[in-house]
């Protein structure tokens, strides 16, 4: 099930966590992940151990807990870590980092795009919208990429 093969979970290696497949995302997967969720209660009714390395962000979503973008670090730490370096940087963030709001992965050999809002593509990231950029951006790859899985 975990197999990156399979397209439903991607192992971050520096993390060293399965994190849920962006590229699964787009695909109607609901029964695959139910499956999955039904064989993961089932061992964890039956106390079964399984070697199974989940960042602590999924339980806390699972309990509801309040997440922020700094979770992300749990999950993308290099990515995390370019975001911080954005929000700390002291110059001219449009001119160095040329962002926008938008979002570009990689699904079956495929790149997408996502707006972070409506007309992201366009809104080019300042030193005075670039706390906005980060949330959306860490709300996007821990909340909104990955809603239907």
């Amino acid at each position: 099930l975990f197999n990156e093969d399979y397209g439903m979970f991607d192992w971050c290696h520096e993390a060293r966590v399965f994190w849920f497949s962006p590229a699964e995302a787009d695909q109607e997967a609901e029964a695959e992940y139910f499956l999955v969720g039904l064989a993961l209660g089932l061992a964890i009714h039956n106390s079964v151990i399984l070697d199974l390395h989940f960042p602590n962000l999924l339980f806390r979503r699972l309990l509801n807990e309040k997440i922020c973008r700094e979770d992300l670090a749990q999950v993308q730490p290099d990515l995390w870590r370019g975001l911080d370096a954005m929000l700390r940087y002291d110059g001219d963030v449009e001119s160095v980092f040329m962002a926008d709001f938008s979002v570009t992965t990689t699904a079956f050999g495929e790149g997408l795009i996502s707006e972070l809002k409506p007309g992201g593509a366009e809104i080019a990231v300042t030193n005075l919208n670039r706390e906005e950029y980060v949330t959306l951006y860490a709300e996007y790859i821990i909340e909104t990429n990955i809603r239907k899985q």
